[in-house]
């Protein structure tokens, strides 16, 4: 609540959104929506969590659970088809992309971005890339995950808001990674950069391979309460606390 100002702060956030999503599936001529009963597309209610017992987990519901799905599909169907039929039709500028992109980047960060649930999620993997940095070894570690997942390594790594520029999903889109990287430093100091590596949304629309010629865009992410030298780094002393107890959050 204290970063989305409630469930009513969120709708009123997305609500250019849902207006959008709903003209361009064309809800009012749906068979839903043609129903006597029918009510503007993501309007019943108001956005509220609830916690699923077991598994404990977070759930979503009201008009974000409603628009959520729906926004998701569109995205994945823009990247297969960028032409005006990957939208139902209909030309939709770059504003209006993010618009549609807004909706699943709030509900990733609402749904999978809180410090309880990043902790219960990542207690496996989060102290294990914790343990290999300050090993040192192996070399590489490769934990493949989903949006969610990288949501849950932001999380617990405190990491400051940011927007990915070139993405109409601006935070965690599709093919994107976390890269954390541990540097020997001349000073004695091992430090750890954390970066987000991703293809803008013009490059998967063409199904562009990545390489020295088309490399992927880079964004060096920064850490709330830390300090980093010129080159964007962090003592990895000050940084592994995070990973290797995530911390559950009040």
């Amino acid at each position: 609540d204290e970063t989305f100002g409630g469930g009513e702060g969120i709708d009123r956030s997305l609500a250019p959104s849902y207006a959008l999503i709903s003209r361009v599936i064309d809800y009012p001529s749906s068979p839903r929506g043609r129903r006597p009963d029918a009510v503007p597309f993501a309007s019943t209610g108001v956005s509220y969590f609830d916690i699923v017992r077991p598994p404990h987990s977070i759930g979503l519901h009201g008009p974000i659970g409603e628009a959520y799905p729906v926004a998701d599909a569109i995205l994945l169907q823009q990247y297969e088809d960028p032409s005006p039929a990957g939208s139902f039709g209909h030309p939709l500028t770059w504003e209006e992309w993010r618009l549609i992109g807004k909706v699943k980047e709030t509900y990733i960060s609402m749904r999978y971005g809180t410090k309880a649930m990043s902790a219960k999620l990542g207690k496996e993997f989060l102290p294990l890339l914790a343990r290999r940095l300050e090993r040192g070894e192996p070399r590489l570690t490769f934990v493949g995950g989903h949006d969610t997942t990288l949501a849950q390594v932001g999380t617990q790594l405190d990491v400051e808001p940011y927007e990915l520029p070139g993405a109409v999903e601006y935070r965690t889109p599709i093919g994107s990674k976390i890269v954390l990287g541990r540097w020997r430093c001349d000073d004695g100091i091992d430090r750890l950069s954390v970066d987000f590596v991703y293809q803008t949304t013009a490059q998967i629309r063409a199904c562009q391979l990545a390489d020295r010629a088309h490399p992927p865009s880079v964004v060096r992410l920064r850490l709330k309460g830390l300090t980093p030298d010129a080159d964007g780094r962090y003592p990895l002393a000050d940084v592994l606390p995070r990973l290797l107890s995530p911390d559950p959050g009040p």
